[in-house]
């Protein structure tokens, strides 16, 4: 079993898992965790992708499989990386994005996902879902693969600001 590091906090290693269909409609993974996460500015996490802490002796591409694996019970295919950053949110660490892609040859509909330990769901979400469920920043290389725009991105929370606001009786701030 690998060690895993334990000076300062673990990279964490994320799997941007794309599904693309015959219309090339992009969908995403995104898990929802048991326990929430707190970012500095007081950010709620409560969606993200699949991922988690790196093993050091694995290696970017084989974490990001095992992480996926234990959280959604798929498999993937790791492609390119799409980079590495400090999440602004979360400064203490390291987070690597890998492209993938599910190994499932099923229609999205049919793909049974399990949900592994500290995991509540897995979806296949649409860009536009994803923006929703986000609470933080969205990847910039992310949001150009998925098509998303700052202008777009800011448009859908807004729109999904003002649905909330209006199905709890409040109105939306401008």
């Amino acid at each position: 079993v690998p060690r895993v590091e334990r000076r300062g906090r673990a990279p964490l290693c994320l799997a941007v898992a794309i599904r693309e269909y015959n219309d090339h409609l992009k969908k995403i993974v995104v898990v929802q965790r048991e326990t929430k996460c707190r970012g500095k500015n007081g950010v709620e996490l409560i969606w993200s992708l699949p991922g988690g802490s790196k093993w050091r002796a694995w290696g970017v591409k084989n974490n990001t499989r095992r992480e996926f694996f234990e959280e959604t019970g798929q498999r993937i295919t790791t492609g390119m990386r799409l980079g590495k950053r400090r999440h602004p949110e979360f400064p203490g660490r390291v987070t690597f994005y890998t492209l993938c892609e599910l190994r499932s040859h099923l229609p999205g509909d049919k793909i049974r996902f399990r949900p592994g330990p500290n995991i509540r769901q897995v979806r296949l979400v649409t860009p536009e879902e994803f923006v929703r469920l986000t609470t933080t920043d969205i990847y910039p290389p992310l949001a150009s693969i998925l098509g998303l725009t700052i202008e777009r991105i800011a448009e859908i929370r807004k729109a999904a600001a003002q649905s909330r606001a209006t199905s709890s009786g409040k109105k939306a701030r401008p």
